[in-house]
């Protein structure tokens, strides 16, 4: 959690801030592979919903981390109006190995792969309407 926080700093807080306003974004899913746990997963793509979850659901995980005090303010303010019934049942999509989730993530995040994974949108498709 810690790190998670670290490196996202106030984009954390932001998305926190949004999640417990509007709930997930629908068009988004967890990836998830099977935990050699019975009945337990391990995600894949999500970590950073999941950590504000986790977060807004027992706001005393909140004290437990460093971070500053204007962050710590902003995230028990999100916690008081977040609701989990909002976010539940959470959508997620189950890889059969851990490789197959590191090439969805991959496409997802590091490259457009010649239009396969998720590209910018240019001047003219931003200002379209659907």
């Amino acid at each position: 959690m810690q790190k998670i926080l670290n490196e996202q700093k106030f984009k954390l807080i932001n998305l926190a801030e949004s999640v417990a306003a509007r709930g997930l974004n629908p068009m988004d899913r967890f990836l998830v592979l099977k935990s050699p746990k019975q009945d337990k997963f391990i995600v894949i793509e999500g970590n950073r919903r999941i950590l504000i979850i986790k977060l807004l659901h027992n706001p005393s995980l909140i004290d437990d981390l460093e971070m500053p005090g204007a962050f710590r303010k902003r995230l028990h303010k999100a916690a008081q109006s977040f609701d989990l019934k909002s976010v539940e049942p959470v959508d997620c999509f189950e890889v059969t190995d851990r490789a197959e989730g590191v090439d969805w993530v991959r496409q997802r995040h590091m490259v457009e792969d010649a239009g396969r994974g998720v590209v910018d949108w240019s001047g003219l498709a931003s200002n379209t309407p659907v």
